[in-house]
């Protein structure tokens, strides 16, 4: 048997090219005939010769028409076949497809029916302004992409999820002033996670002129690569940021009970420093406050202008030793030993204003501070005596295994605590969430690695701790909490970004990286959320904990201890063996653990019935974890061990949209956390604790039926 394959264009074109040749013949036969030629003149020969001629031409256009009837003929029939092949051909594959949209419809009907979404197959690219990507097939398939936010203020919708093989979609760009959308996350086994979406453009009027920040990059999943997170938007030409609490150099104001301009007080012995005495001159003053660790410090000079008129600024010191780095809100000059601080943004400093101004010195050997401090051709009064270094100044291969001391239950054990998205634009209401939620205590999320591995609110560089030209934003969230009477746990990690242990490989530096967090909040409670590949790394698992247990004794020995718990992933069967690997490690170094959180949210399994059964898996999980948990600490009660449990459900609708949390459920669960006595209850997060579009995923809203408030309403009642 033979077969002949034929490509369709390539005929078609070799037509065209016969019927050009045709059309050039019919040209040149237009030209003067030569059937008719006069004779030369009058004689025989002339009279013969144009005779031949003639004759010769009619056989000619004899010949030529027949030519021209056949070439018509065969290129007519050479393109009929060609259409026909071609028709044949399409027929041909729209069966062939069609077949497979068939299985495709079969197989995928089960799981679209039952969970929204297919077994094979891409997510559909989301169209409407601001909405989310489609999510892709459960087994294989791309997640679709965001659209981007049309309008000012509506944030770029995130990118779809792949199931276990495939990559997640983009995040949409966001309009003016807002995020962009979150890359979906890749497939579990294989995929690479979408990139976040672009931040809108900073315009005036719309988030005090600020860009919106990119949206972060998706997941991977255990081969594949994350998504790039998304860049930040630009300013506007002619538009600045407005300032809502002192000004772009201010990062917490001086009135900030809790931030890097008060980390103890100078009349607080037992402070985490031990600020200078103020001086300078011209109504400017200057305080230097250091923080040392082994290989290094951190300087920071607060200035104040407590005067009537607007001052310039100049700060003048000797470092014998040391090399400076990381330099923040000033323009350093050098020459030898002696450095000049200038201003970088505004040249003076208002009447009543201050900033933050610093550096961080790295200084192997015996510490050695500025001396002969200098403001405005005037020394500053006083000296600055450092922090105690942390102990242990070495930084050692191993810490034997201890019993963990027993711990005393402080006064958040017990609460309901919300999780608060600090990054996330519009900016909380904690007004709100204390006079109409009843909430008094939040865990604020999430502290990672920045660029340069310093601790950073979401990893951004414009929100690293006592450095970010942007942090101010931050600090005024934390000033608003305290105004409200809302106390705080803090949170290291994260399904995002990567948590400071992933780059820092010094124990030590880790430990002070921590305590700066401490120093520039006052806040002793730390959450550590360790989702993902970070589960499975134990390098990064002992350097958390060995880091996590010196500044627990530091923290005993000044009298001022640091309440740790442990936020990992969970099913309703249990910790899974990577969560208990994070649980076990941190006990075997000699961590005080407080509370075991387990995330009661996205399962992501398709042999869960999960319609109205939220509560139940969320229940189910926490007595599975007590269970877990009772052979690692022995000379616990059971009461004790119930008190070392708590639970976070994702509100409303989860990553996985047929996961539904609802306010059902947060009763059901709010009973039996009463009943056991449970350490805490939480959830992801409050910034989505307000009613919006049905059955939507979304950051600022739970996607289901509710008033604003409700699940904080119902949760709250767990302390009451």
């Amino acid at each position: 048997m033979s077969f002949l394959v034929a490509n369709s264009e390539i005929v078609g074109a070799a037509t065209a090219e016969l019927d050009g040749i045709r059309a050039a013949l019919d040209a040149a036969n237009a030209a003067a005939p030569t059937t008719r030629i006069a004779a030369a003149a009058a004689d025989e020969v002339s009279t013969a010769i144009a005779s031949f001629f003639a004759t010769h031409a009619q056989k000619y256009r004899a010949l030529s028409s027949q030519a021209a009837a056949f070439h018509a003929r065969f290129v007519q029939s050479l393109t009929s076949s060609v259409n026909w092949y071609a028709s044949a051909e399409a027929a041909n594959v729209s069966f062939v497809q069609s077949l497979e949209q068939q299985a495709l419809s079969l197989v995928n009907a089960p799981t679209q029916a039952m969970l929204g979404r297919p077994l094979i197959g891409d997510g559909v690219n989301a169209t409407a302004p601001g909405a989310r990507g489609g999510d892709g097939g459960l087994l294989f398939g791309n997640g679709g992409n965001g659209a981007d936010g049309a309008v000012a203020g509506q944030a770029g919708g995130a990118g779809g999820n792949a199931g276990l093989f495939g990559n997640g979609g983009a995040g949409g760009a966001g309009g003016a002033g807002v995020t962009g959308g979150s890359g979906g996350r890749g497939g579990l086994i294989a995929g690479n996670g979408g990139a976040g979406g672009q931040g809108g453009v900073g315009v005036a009027g719309v988030n005090g002129g600020l860009p919106g920040r990119g949206g972060s990059g998706g997941l991977a999943g255990v081969f594949g690569q994350p998504g790039a997170h998304g860049p930040d938007g630009a300013i506007e030409a002619g538009v600045g940021p407005t300032d809502p609490g002192g000004g772009s150099t201010d990062p917490g104001g001086p009135t900030d009970p809790g931030g890097p301009t008060d980390p103890g007080g100078p009349t607080d012995p037992d402070g985490p420093t031990d600020p200078g005495g103020p001086g300078g001159s011209g109504g400017v003053a200057a305080t230097l406050e250091t923080t040392r660790w082994d290989g290094g410090f951190r300087a920071n000079y607060h200035v104040t202008n407590p005067g009537s008129n607007a001052t310039t600024w100049k700060i003048e010191f000797d470092l014998p030793s040391g090399t400076i780095g990381d330099i923040w809100n000033a323009e350093l000059s050098q020459s030898g030993t002696h450095y000049v601080l200038t201003p970088k943004y505004s040249p003076t400093l208002a009447p009543g204003d201050s900033l933050e101004v610093g550096f961080i010195v790295t200084q192997p050997g015996e510490y050695s501070p500025p001396t002969n401090i200098v403001i405005n051709g005037e020394p500053v009064a006083g000296g600055s005596t450092p922090t105690t270094p942390p102990t242990n100044p070495t930084d050692p291969p191993i810490i034997p295994p201890i019993v963990p001391p027993p711990h005393t239950p402080s006064s958040t054990t017990g609460l309901f605590a919300p999780y608060v998205d600090m990054t996330l634009w519009p900016q909380f209401d904690f007004a709100g969430a204390a006079s109409l939620g009843d909430v008094d205590h939040v865990i604020l999320g999430f502290i990672t690695s920045n660029s340069q591995g310093m601790p950073a609110w979401g990893g951004f560089d414009a929100y690293t701790i006592g450095t970010g030209n942007l942090l101010y934003q931050i600090n005024d969230q934390i000033n608003a909490m305290h105004n409200a009477g809302i106390t705080a746990t803090i949170s290291f990690g994260g399904a995002a970004n990567q948590e400071l242990a992933l780059t820092e490989t010094s124990v030590t530096a880790l430990a002070a990286k921590y305590q700066s967090v401490i120093d520039a909040y006052g806040i002793r409670n730390f959450d550590f959320d360790i989702e993902g590949a970070a589960q499975g790394d134990v390098a990064s698992l002992t350097r958390r904990a060995q880091a996590i247990r010196m500044i627990q004794e530091a923290g005993l020995a000044s009298g001022k201890p640091v309440e740790v718990t442990f936020t990992v992933p969970v099913l309703p069967t249990g910790l899974t063996a990577d969560g208990m690997r994070v649980i076990t490690n941190a006990i075997a170094n000699g961590v005080d653990i407080s509370r075991v959180n387990v995330m009661a949210m996205d399962y992501f399994d398709p042999s869960l019935p999960v319609a109205g059964k939220m509560g139940d898996y969320a229940i189910q999980a926490a007595t599975a974890v007590h269970d877990q948990l009772v052979p690692l600490y022995p000379n616990k009660t059971d009461a004790e061990i119930w008190e070392m449990v708590a639970v976070t459900p994702m509100i409303g609708v989860n990553d996985n949209p047929v996961e539904i949390f609802t306010l059902e459920d947060a009763q059901k669960l709010t009973d039996f956390a009463q009943a056991k006595g449970l350490g805490g209850l939480h959830m992801w997060s409050i910034n989505r604790d307000y009613p919006g579009p049905l059955g939507t995923l979304s950051n600022t809203s739970s996607g289901v039926d509710q008033t604003a408030w409700a699940f904080s309403q119902i949760f709250e009642k767990f302390d009451d």
